[in-house]
């Protein structure tokens, strides 16, 4: 995939000059130890996902500073993705529906290899034999026996997994373990993220990061008075009109959901000013969303007057619930 370059300049004004010239001065040194080495980043797919969002908005960087870098996905097909979105899950210390026992991923390797080895060997055939290939996540650890073997440095990133339920998440590890045992190294984003008994290379811990420029993280225009943002889709009351005040819808228009924000849960529109305690995700288990009613309910005193707001896609574009019934998330104070 061809990405632009994005000069680190443009981020000057978030982190200061001091830190800008400390980053270029690692990335001048990973240039120089690469000799002109290409580095590749392979995961799943160019859109979906945390994964997507993050080689999109943070590759263009290193080639901004002279670094060769290149993205591949490897788009399997669709028995493909359904049986690593139950790896995910499995990783992630959870089964897609408490009330079925999780596949055992062994039945799927077959499918896996096949996959696997096809985007092998396509990528072989694009990047050069001494290049360093970083693999994100499940979906493309089975690639690493492949590349290895025709002379790329491997490295596997982890952006998953749990220390905390260790049970459900064995049988994946050991799924993949054969795969990872052929990595030079491996990336996590936090300690404890990976399992015992991986070859002894290096690891390096990288902990996530947020895009500052990206629209989600930025600033809302002086202009915009948020409460008004929050009653144009019905979490706020209206208020008054305010003079001369521009409307938030005509100041930041593209902040404004399309279609229309629907509220499903509550009774009358909140006043304005409400403290608001929010979790957007996907109505999904891995994101433990019983977990976080339950501690907004125990642990945020009622008197403080705070209101949780879930927020999601609708629920007429999930094809499955992934253990929510469509009827909703389970709701248990009236501040939900």
């Amino acid at each position: 995939m061809l990405l632009p370059a994005t000069p680190l300049s443009c981020l000057e004004h978030l982190v200061g000059a001091t830190r800008l010239a400390e980053v270029r001065d690692a990335l001048r040194e990973a240039r120089t130890r690469l000799g002109g080495r290409e580095v590749w980043h392979v995961s799943d797919n160019p859109t979906r996902g945390g994964v997507a969002e993050l080689l999109r908005t943070t590759l263009p960087h290193l080639r901004g500073e002279g670094i060769d870098t290149r993205w591949a996905t490897i788009e399997g097909n669709r028995a493909f993705r359904a049986f690593t979105k139950a790896l995910y899950y499995r990783l992630c210390g959870v089964t897609a529906n408490e009330h079925e026992d999780p596949p055992d991923p062994e039945n799927g390797r077959a499918l896996y290899q096949q996959v696997t080895r096809a985007a092998a060997q396509r990528l072989l055939g694009a990047m050069g034999r001494r290049s360093v290939v970083v693999l994100h996540d499940h979906q493309t650890a089975g690639l690493i026996p492949y590349l290895r073997e025709a002379g790329c440095v491997v490295l596997w990133q982890c952006h998953i997994g749990t220390p905390l339920h260790t049970e459900p998440a064995g049988p994946a590890w050991h799924f993949l373990r054969r795969y990872l045992s052929a990595a030079h190294g491996f990336i996590a984003s936090y300690d404890g993220a990976l399992p015992a008994g991986l070859p002894d290379v290096a690891i390096r811990v990288l902990p996530p990061s947020i895009n500052p420029p990206a629209p989600k993280n930025l600033p809302l225009h002086p202009a915009v008075d948020a409460s008004r943002l929050m009653a144009r889709i019905g979490v706020f009351r209206q208020p008054s009109p305010a003079g001369t005040e521009p409307d938030a819808g005509d100041a930041f228009p593209e902040l404004l959901p399309r279609p229309p924000a629907r509220i499903d849960r509550g009774a009358e529109p909140l006043p304005v000013g409400t403290p608001l305690v929010t979790q957007v995700s996907r109505w999904d288990r891995v994101k433990d969303i019983p977990g976080v009613i339950e501690a907004f309910t125990d642990h945020v005193d009622p008197d403080f007057g705070a209101h949780l707001l879930l927020v999601g896609p609708g629920r007429r574009a999930i094809r499955r619930p992934n253990g929510y019934s469509r009827s909703g998330c389970p709701c248990c104070s009236s501040r939900v």
